[in-house]
């Protein structure tokens, strides 16, 4: 199975999950983790203590594209190559990926997840 982290500040991440979960199901495999009184290496080592073993692919879904969180998710992803690192999480996005992980590949499952998120955002 693929899993996620999601690393966001306060607890959008958490929040992301709890509606996900009233939608989807309970995520297996997916956790949140914020970055609110952490500094970046306790960050770094929360992230790391939280991929766990194994070898299959584990996407790093962040809120934006720079900051702590990034900083750390690409610490860690220097020195872990099961980490793929996608900013700018939003609800569709992540309904994707617990929609198809398990069905496509991970270089499909990578361009359905961007495609969606980018897609989610629209004006009307």
């Amino acid at each position: 199975m693929v899993r996620a982290i999601l690393i966001t500040h306060g607890m959008l991440g958490a929040e992301l999950l709890k509606v996900a979960g009233r939608l989807y199901g309970v995520p297996d495999g997916v956790a949140a983790l914020t970055n609110e009184g952490r500094s970046g290496d306790d960050l770094v080592r929360h992230l790391h203590e939280s991929l766990g073993p194994g070898s299959d692919p584990i996407f790093v879904f962040l809120d934006m594209p720079g900051g702590s969180c990034l900083l750390a998710a690409l610490s860690v992803a220097a020195r872990d190559e099961r980490i793929i690192v996608v900013t700018g999480v939003n609800l569709p996005m992540l309904l994707e990926f617990l929609h198809h992980r398990d069905t496509v590949s991970v270089e499909e499952l990578l361009e359905r997840v961007l495609s969606r998120g980018r897609d989610a955002v629209t004006r009307k």
